[in-house]
């Protein structure tokens, strides 16, 4: 049986270094605040190898906070405010073929990664922040002098005791093995150093709640004041038709990325090194002045509260400035999450209370995504089509929607009708414009998308007069 590593003779000695020199930190890519628990040496000390040049200049830079979110540019200077700036002031000629580990710092061992290594910068950024929370756990990491035993202590504790499973502890051995490099130890099999995390466990089928569940959701009344209440009715309706990243993704978007004029709204990926990826909306969502469409939203809620800190950012704060990342997730986990379970309960479902399908931030890909497998599966009459749905939602590898799909065959079961139509159905909190409302439809059952087929008045899909009457009736009878 396993020992308690806290109680491991000796692994006091395994502590982070908090009197390091607080002249050149680690960073924080998330705030503004210089760690100085790292494994920096003295301003004295000559860094990464022996060429002053690679010294000053990460000194100097290193002296810079992050920087925010630049709405002028849709938020990109956050990630280079830092190692950006770093790497475009050296070149590969600069970097040391390995490191010293008594004088490296954190900076050292990312521009390692980053030249040497050839990582791209998103993977160092999250290594660096698994190295400086290993470096700062009750169990951590000397990086300094690294050791195997040393690793295998701290990981075990994860797994043992804080029961930490594959996802943490792969992530914690990619980093070591970032660092590994850079000191120029070998690792992997055959190795002293080599790990094998414990083994991924199989995934269940997610709960993904119903189109109604969603509907009421988007519809929900979140705060009295009217601008809050629109941000995160128009997010949520914005995020469960498009299947963004949330909340990368919509705090990186800049009113340009909409394209009225031909109709492209252009997703930016931050998760993907900043590629754009165009997308056809349906119209409705773009232009309707009766829905919560991008042009309501950009038109009349963005100008109630833009002013000279807004730039072109896509969603504002209710001060005006761009809203970031960690404060977007904040307010829709404090605001939708209790609002869900209010939804569920009363619709007198017996498990309400399940948290499994109460909102989560990445709930509306998921949604977006089987829900994408379901209209394709209508659309082919009887074709998993998931090449177009995996192109939708950025995915590069084949294969990315195996997931989604066993989901569709399940949920396909229980809302065989097009999920997004019904999201778009009128609802009378959308007359929030001021404008005339239009009169009441004598067919109201009929009107707009209860069954999933566009109505004639939508001008969705164009009938024929030879075939179009026969496909139609024969989705409604493969729906029935």
């Amino acid at each position: 049986m396993l020992s308690n590593p806290v109680e491991t003779e000796g692994i006091s000695r395994y502590k982070s270094f908090s009197d390091a020199s607080p002249i050149q930190s680690t960073i924080n890519f998330f705030n503004n605040d210089s760690v100085s628990c790292s494994t920096n040496s003295n301003e004295e000390v000559l860094v990464g190898g022996r060429d002053q040049v690679w010294k000053n200049k990460i000194k100097n830079i290193s002296q810079c906070h992050v920087k925010q979110t630049n709405p002028s540019n849709g938020g990109k200077d956050k990630v280079k405010s830092r190692y950006e700036q770093i790497r475009n002031n050296f070149s590969v000629l600069d970097c040391p073929i390995t490191l010293e580990p008594k004088n490296s710092t954190f900076d050292d061992i990312a521009m390692h990664a980053l030249f040497r290594q050839r990582l791209s910068l998103g993977t160092v950024e999250r290594n660096t922040r698994y190295m400086r929370f290993m470096e700062n756990h009750d169990v951590p990491i000397n990086f300094r002098e690294p050791t195997f035993e040393n690793f295998i202590h701290h990981a075990d504790y994860r797994e043992q005791i804080e029961g930490k499973g594959w996802g943490a502890l792969k992530h914690e051995w990619q980093a070591m093995t970032m660092v590994l490099t850079a000191y120029g130890i070998p690792w992997g099999k055959g190795q002293r150093w080599h790990y094998k995390p414990p083994s991924r466990i199989q995934m269940n089928k997610r709960r993904l709640p119903s189109p109604l569940e969603i509907y009421k959701l988007i519809h929900y009344k979140y705060s009295k004041d009217p601008y809050e209440n629109a941000l995160i009715q128009y997010s949520l309706m914005h995020a469960y038709q498009i299947g963004w990243r949330v909340p990368s993704e919509p705090c990186a978007m800049i009113v340009d990325n909409v394209d009225f004029d031909n109709g492209i709204f252009t997703v930016i990926e931050p998760k993907k090194h900043w590629r754009e990826r165009p997308l056809i909306l349906d119209e409705t969502l773009m232009y309707d002045r009766r829905r919560k469409s991008l042009k309501n939203w950009i038109d009349h809620w963005r100008p109630k509260v833009a002013n000279q800190h807004s730039g072109n950012a896509l969603y504002l704060r209710p001060d005006g400035r761009p809203i970031t990342d960690e404060q977007f997730r904040s307010l829709l986990s404090k605001k939708v999450k209790p609002a869900h379970l209010q939804i569920r309960k009363e619709l007198g479902l017996t498990n309400w209370d399940d948290k499994r399908y109460i909102y989560y931030p990445n709930q509306p890909r998921h949604w977006v995504g089987t829900g994408k497998i379901v209209e394709e599966y209508i659309r082919t009459k009887g074709h998993w089509n998931d090449d177009k749905v995996r192109r939708w939602l950025g995915h590069t590898k084949e294969g990315a929607l195996k997931h989604y799909i066993v989901d569709a065959e399940q949920y396909i079961k229980l809302y065989p009708y097009d999920w997004f139509k019904r999201l778009l159905k009128f609802h009378v909190n959308d007359f929030d414009l001021g404008g005339v409302k239009p009169q009441k439809s004598i067919n109201a059952k009929n009107t707009l998308v209860s069954n999933g087929i566009p109505s004639r008045e939508n001008h969705a899909v164009r009938r024929t007069r030879t075939g179009d009457r026969s496909v139609n009736s024969r989705v409604l009878h493969q729906l029935s």
